[in-house]
């Protein structure tokens, strides 16, 4: 790829990418008579995620079934409830995935905290602590659902369809 507001054509010269920026290349198809341009913006259709647990391995599994939505990045991973306050603000996700039970500050907290500054940024809240309290506690402080862990991650799945549809 070309770096910043650089072009390259290819060997037949029958397009050309030039790239205003690197994260959105446009592309330039030549024809005789006439030329089109299409735009591939295709980061940015993609929705990006964040993910905040405290275990390695649970942060890692969920990466590993959202890489199969094409459509979907995980954008950054967090450990602690400190840190996915620092992250959210720093990368604007589309949607946040938030344990409960973390260091530093809770999911509630943290939600809440993030909830402050980013109001209309979906949290959704997956844990094995799921009981009627903490879905109302949660639910107060604007995080739109609350997932079992152990509903699956089917379950987590269909919310996150249901928060990004209604996002859209």
């Amino acid at each position: 790829m070309p770096s910043k507001n650089e072009q390259a054509f290819s060997e037949d010269k029958s397009f050309a990418v030039i790239e205003h920026d690197v994260r959105y290349p446009t592309v330039l198809l030549v024809f005789p008579f006439s030329y089109l341009l299409v735009s591939c913006f295709h980061e940015v259709f993609l929705t990006r995620i964040l993910i905040a647990d405290d275990r390695q391995l649970m942060r890692d599994a969920l990466k590993a079934i959202f890489a199969l939505r094409p459509a979907w990045q995980v954008c950054g991973e967090a450990s602690d409830g400190a840190e996915v306050v620092a992250m959210a603000s720093q990368l604007q996700p589309d949607l946040i995935i938030l344990d409960f039970k973390m260091p530093l500050a809770d999911g509630v907290r943290a939600a809440s905290e993030i909830l402050m500054a980013m109001p209309s940024t979906p949290i959704v809240m997956y844990t094995l602590y799921k009981t009627e309290e903490l879905e109302s506690a949660a639910k107060l402080i604007g995080v739109r659902a609350v997932v079992g862990k152990e509903d699956g991650v089917r379950s987590l799945l269909r919310v996150v369809d249901a928060e990004l549809a209604t996002k859209n």
